[in-house]
């Protein structure tokens, strides 16, 4: 499962048979349906980084029994599964070949207004789970729930102007809506689906590990400033760069670019 969650970042650190692999636009999409109880097995626990990475939705069945022989609308002969999804199709099958013909490169941007109500939202909402007490697991679904609702209202957009491809998208205000009203629902879907999930204990690590560990900066550093550190207790660079890959999610998390900061526990 950690390829899944290293799917929609840079990738520098995976290897096949010697050979470096580098990904700098990765792009796998991942559609999978369960129950609750399923997803135990694809996701172990909340602390890996790839509980974040999903966006969940759940419903209840209906209880009522169907019957199933029942092929009338109402209106005449109910039409089937396929006939109810051929408008559909003609039109999605329209937007796919516009983009696939096409080589623009597309450019999405949010209004002014869009960026401050996203910022705002999102900042309420790290501050109301913060408030419910339920740790970093939240806090990190809220932060990529805010690029995905970023996604989500850029694919509407393009969808809405597929004909006018090479032109800039400026999201209106319903789709940007839409993508804001589906990030509470998944969000709200992801907070129950935790509370289901085990919270995982850190693995132990070497006495030298965590020597190293303990050195570090309680703050943002950086591969440079952990070079130093290791250097000072007699670690060589190339060791540094595996310890900092070694210790990661449990004990210290990328934050960007060639910056880290330990995971507070």
């Amino acid at each position: 499962m950690t390829g899944f969650s290293k799917r929609y970042e840079n990738i520098r650190n995976g290897e096949t048979k010697g050979d470096v692999i580098d990904l700098e636009r990765p792009a796998l999409s991942l559609l999978l349906t369960g129950t609750p109880n399923q997803i135990k097995r694809l996701i172990p626990s909340t602390e890996d980084g790839l509980f974040s990475r999903f966006a969940f939705y759940s419903l209840n069945g209906l209880p009522e029994w169907r019957d199933v022989f029942n092929m009338d609308d109402g209106t005449g002969a109910k039409p089937s599964v396929n006939e109810q999804l051929e408008p559909f199709q003609t039109t999605f099958k329209e937007i796919f070949s516009a983009f696939e013909i096409n080589s623009c490169s597309i450019r999405f941007d949010l209004t002014d207004d869009q960026k401050h109500k996203l910022n705002q939202h999102f900042d309420e909402l790290s501050e109301t789970y913060l408030n419910r007490n339920e740790g970093n697991d939240m806090i990190a679904v809220i932060r990529r729930q805010g690029l995905i609702t970023f996604r989500i209202a850029g694919i509407l957009t393009a969808m809405r102007n597929y004909k006018s491809i090479c032109e800039p998208f400026l999201c209106c205000d319903d789709d940007f809506t839409i993508a804001l009203t589906l990030s509470n629902v998944f969000i709200n879907a992801a907070s129950i689906l935790a509370k289901r999930l085990p919270r995982s204990f850190p693995p132990p690590i070497s006495e030298i590990k965590q020597r190293f560990l303990d050195k570090l900066s309680a703050g943002i550093f950086t591969k440079r400033d952990a070079d130093k550190i290791g250097k000072k207790i007699g670690i060589k660079e190339d060791t540094v760069e595996k310890y900092l890959h070694d210790l990661q999610p449990s004990y210290i998390r990328k934050g960007g670019h060639n910056k880290y900061e330990k995971v507070q526990k």
